[in-house]
């Protein structure tokens, strides 16, 4: 099962791979607040960026923390 985040530092975008069932994905940035929800289907998913300052953010898929990633 190999799941990953890139690229890193993202710019526009971020994708990452979910290995598991369709579940929910939340991104949080270092205080812990919730930014960013959607659901992340099974293979391939995009995330836009361009919404988020620059920063690192935590990227959990359920309750289940993916990675960190970096927005320049």
């Amino acid at each position: 099962q190999v799941e990953r985040i890139w690229p890193v530092p993202a710019q526009a975008s971020v994708q990452f791979s979910n290995t598991g069932a369709p579940a929910r994905y939340r991104v949080l940035d270092a205080q812990g607040r919730l930014l960013v929800l959607g659901t992340a289907n099974t293979g391939i998913n995009t995330i836009p960026t361009d919404g988020l300052d620059q920063g690192a953010y935590l990227l959990l898929i359920g309750e289940r923390p993916l990675g960190r990633f970096v927005k320049e």
